[in-house]
C-alpha cells in the first residue's frame, strides 16, 4: 500500500501556520506590554488633580489619600480603580464610588454617602443610623444629630420606628425640629420620648405618632398665647393631654 504523501504534507503546513500565528501573537502581546510599560513612564499621564465630588461627611483628605496609595508612579494609566473602590467602601459612610479617569492627567472619585439621621447607644458603642434604620459602627466620629437610647441591639426592630418618627420630626419647626431635639428613648412601658435641648420631655407613647404631633402643635400654640412654658407633656392617651409647667 502507498503511502499518503500529500496528507502529511498538508499535516506540517498547517502545524506551521499555527505554529507561526501563536509566534505572532506573542510578539503582538509583547509589544503591547512594552507599549504599556513606556506610556506608564510618560509624565504626559502623571496626575497632576485629584476631584471628589458628593462627600460631606467623609473628609476629602481621606478620600484623597486612599487613592494615592494606590496610585502606581502617579500615572493615569496605572490606577488601580477596584483597589481605591474597594479600600473606599470599607468606610461604612461611604454607599457607592464611581472612578473615573479625565485624560491626560485627572482622576475623579465621586461619592456617594449614607444619609445618617441619628446616633444610638446600645451595648456600650455608639453607632450611626442610617435613613433605612441600619445600624453602622460609629467609631471616634460623631456628628449633631439626635440621639436615640433604649434599644437593645443594633437591629433592633424599634428602628423601623424610629426612622419613621424622625422622618415626621424633619417636617416639624419650632420645639420639636430636628435641631432642637437631643435624645429619643425607647422604652418598652412608655414608647417613645422626646426630649429637647432645653430638657424637655414630650411622651408620644407607641403609635399616631403623625395625629399626636398635630395635637402637640395645638397645645404648643395654646401654652404661647398663655406665655407659658413646659417641662412635660403627656400624649400617650391623645384624647388626654397631660401637662406640667415650668415654674
Amino acid at each position: 500500500m502507498k503511502k499518503n504523501r500529500y496528507k502529511k504534507e498538508r499535516n506540517w503546513r498547517a502545524i506551521l501556520r499555527i505554529g507561526g500565528g501563536i509566534f505572532i501573537l506573542i510578539l503582538v502581546s509583547f509589544g503591547c506590554v512594552i507599549s504599556y510599560a513606556y506610556l506608564c513612564q510618560l509624565p504626559y499621564f502623571t496626575i497632576k488633580r485629584i476631584v471628589v465630588a458628593g462627600n460631606e461627611q467623609v473628609p476629602e483628605t481621606k478620600i484623597v489619600n486612599v487613592a494615592l496609595n494606590c496610585i502606581a508612579q502617579k500615572n493615569l494609566l496605572a490606577v488601580n480603580v477596584q483597589k481605591i473602590r474597594h479600600l473606599l467602601l470599607k468606610d461604612p459612610l461611604i454607599k457607592e464610588v464611581e472612578i473615573n479617569r479625565i485624560w491626560p492627567d485627572e482622576l475623579k472619585i465621586t461619592i456617594k454617602e449614607r444619609y445618617i439621621v441619628a446616633l444610638a447607644y446600645c451595648q456600650n458603642y455608639w453607632w450611626w443610623v442610617d435613613e433605612t434604620g441600619k445600624c453602622l459602627f460609629a467609631g471616634r466620629r460623631y456628628f449633631d444629630l439626635p440621639i436615640v437610647t433604649g434599644i437593645k441591639t443594633p437591629n433592633d426592630p424599634q428602628l423601623e420606628s424610629v426612622i419613621r418618627l424622625l422622618r415626621l420630626l424633619k417636617k416639624e419647626k419650632g420645639v420639636l425640629s430636628l435641631k432642637n431635639i437631643s435624645e429619643i428613648h425607647l422604652d418598652k412601658d412608655l414608647g417613645f420620648t422626646v426630649f429637647t435641648l432645653k430638657g424637655q420631655e414630650i411622651i408620644l407613647g407607641k403609635d399616631t405618632f403623625s395625629d399626636k404631633l398635630k395635637i402637640l402643635y395645638k397645645v404648643f400654640v395654646y401654652l404661647q398665647k398663655k406665655h407659658l412654658s413646659f417641662k412635660r407633656i403627656d400624649l400617650t392617651e391623645p384624647n388626654r393631654v397631660y401637662a406640667k409647667l415650668a415654674h
